[in-house]
């Protein structure tokens, strides 16, 4: 992304990127050094907080319903092979779970909680009867910057029932919880359940976005370039989410807790 984004803001012209914003996190730091000293705006397409359901998940959290935060549990569980060629490039990328999908669950995770992750515990394994070269599953421990743990889990060759794209996700907390599931073929259809402690568990209608998913970033680039407020997944922003993936791509290297801000820089 980085040649073809110099390339943009040498002829003044704004960037909306896809995920990730780059390949290393040198070449994302420069791409928003460049940015800001261009004067040019730079947004990373992080498509997944516009579906209503995120929203809706997103309002209860900041609403405080379920109190405080104890635990989150999210999984992703998906078969590449229903929807790509057998020559589709993730085939033979390094970490595929870990870079191609859960830079959506980590900018997700930032989103929903309005916290940092502080540090990774990351491993990862092969499904051998893939088309991946390399492990397209993993199991990865987080702890957020307020300290709660994060257990994820993710499979881009599943064998088992496919999750939503979003992940299915689980908040614990001291009054209740709440989580979500459905929206396998259809992500922005998935259901949103919650249960305080005491009361019987009920399902929260989803919240109505203007725009959703690609759609909702395409209408929040504009906004900002017709001199409305930055949207928060711009390039500064999202080396956060992007550095989460690098810790955990260093973790499963070197077998061992990778702190977030270290890689961040």
């Amino acid at each position: 992304h980085l040649d073809v984004a110099r390339i943009a803001f040498a002829a003044g012209k704004p960037v909306l990127m896809e995920k990730p914003l780059a390949a290393t996190m040198d070449d994302a730091r420069a791409l928003v050094e460049l940015a800001e000293e261009t004067g040019n705006l730079l947004i990373v397409s992080q498509n997944y907080r516009y579906r209503p359901p995120m929203q809706a998940v997103r309002k209860l959290l900041q609403d405080g319903v379920i109190g405080d935060m104890l635990h989150i549990q999210a999984n992703c569980q998906e078969d590449m092979r229903l929807f790509y060629e057998a020559t589709n490039f993730r085939y033979l990328m390094p970490h595929p779970h870990i870079i191609d999908m859960t830079i959506h669950h980590w900018d997700l995770l930032r989103f929903l909680t309005g916290h940092e992750v502080d540090t990774v515990y990351a491993t990862s394994w092969d499904i051998p009867d893939s088309p991946y070269q390399l492990d397209a599953a993993c199991a990865i421990v987080l702890k957020l910057d307020d300290g709660t743990p994060v257990l994820y889990e993710g499979s881009s060759a599943t064998h088992k029932d496919r999750t939503s794209w979003s992940s299915w996700w689980e908040f614990e907390g001291t009054k209740g919880r709440i989580w979500t599931d459905g929206g396998v073929d259809e992500p922005h259809s998935d259901t949103v359940h919650l249960h305080i402690y005491g009361e019987e568990p009920v399902i929260v209608e989803n919240i109505t976005v203007a725009e959703s998913d690609r759609h909702g970033s395409l209408l929040a680039f504009v906004a900002a370039l017709q001199g409305g407020s930055l949207p928060a997944h711009t390039g500064r922003d999202n080396l956060n989410s992007l550095a989460t993936v690098m810790a955990c791509v260093d973790s499963v290297e070197q077998g061992r807790v990778v702190s977030v801000g270290d890689v961040l820089g």
